[in-house]
């Protein structure tokens, strides 16, 4: 449920007619929900009670401050790209150790900028990625935490152009190289701190049950790794479609999906998502 319904033919953000809003601030104009991005928040940080987890709002979506302090104020750690986001986290109030810090491309500059500012962790995507943050970490005299991201070559039954997690996607290390990856980084590399593995089958999700655990059975996925099922972090840097349709609330969807606990063997679940596809209105002026 979205707070944007009609009233007497006027639509409303909350209590708010959007066409008072219009006429008071002009148009074109964006108006976002504060109580429907607070009750999706609630819905998956309560869904996963009593998991340890981190619900991550993907500052990509929308890199609004008020909207970042609003999730950051009540929790949330925020899932970033790029180092212009993480500084738009921290403006907002975001402490490091609640920001991760995902995307294929990081650079060297931003890999220093946010192991000085305070960081939760790197999801790191591939070898070379590896070798550059130990680098950067050792000049530093500092231990950079990772996870290692995981293509677990899953098909999360969604769009094409989106999907992430099979073996011919460009995201991520080869479900059959982790292992190899695993020693590399215990033995090898040094001044970085592996905090997890991350099996990943990330892109929107369309099938619940598939796209976001039961594509990789994590005591399986730890058994072929060589690695203790404690080490594993799900994750699943997604998000769940707007219902345009108007087929229904998620609210079902997701009582159906968290109480799947067993599949979560880990310490963990850093679900990073975008929660806010239905939070807002566009106003545009006739």
């Amino acid at each position: 449920m979205d707070h944007f319904l009609y009233r007497n033919g006027h639509l409303h953000a909350e209590n708010v007619a959007l066409s008072d809003i219009a006429a008071t601030v002009g148009t074109p104009f964006y108006c976002y929900s504060a109580a429907t991005l607070t009750r999706h928040y609630k819905l998956f940080t309560e869904a996963l009670t009593p998991l340890p987890h981190l619900v991550c709002f993907a500052v990509k979506s929308l890199s609004n401050l008020a909207v970042l302090k609003l999730l950051g104020d009540r929790g949330a750690g925020m899932d970033v790209v790029s180092i212009g986001e993480y500084h738009r986290a921290r403006a907002a109030g975001v402490p490091g150790n609640r920001i991760v810090f995902s995307g294929v491309g990081k650079t060297r500059d931003e890999m220093r900028t946010a192991l000085l500012g305070g960081i939760r962790q790197f999801n790191v995507e591939s070898e070379p990625e590896l070798r550059a943050l130990s680098q950067v970490a050792s000049a530093l005299n500092l231990t950079a935490p990772i996870a290692l991201r995981v293509n677990p070559d899953v098909d999360a039954r969604t769009h094409a152009k989106i999907a992430t997690g099979k073996s011919e996607n460009k995201f991520g290390i080869p479900i059959t190289r982790a292992p190899a990856i695993n020693a590399e980084a215990a033995a090898e590399v040094e001044a970085v701190d592996r905090v997890a593995f991350r099996p990943q089958a990330a892109g929107q999700i369309g099938d619940l049950e598939v796209g976001f655990f039961e594509g990789f059975q994590f005591g399986q996925l730890a058994a072929d790794m060589d690695v203790d099922a404690d080490d594993l972090q799900a994750g699943q840097a997604g998000g769940f479609g707007v219902d345009f349709g108007g087929a229904g609330d998620g609210d079902a969807e997701l009582v159906f999906l968290f109480p799947r606990r067993d599949l979560l063997m880990g310490p963990s679940v850093d679900v990073g998502i975008d929660a806010d596809g239905d939070r807002g209105g566009y106003g545009k002026g006739g």
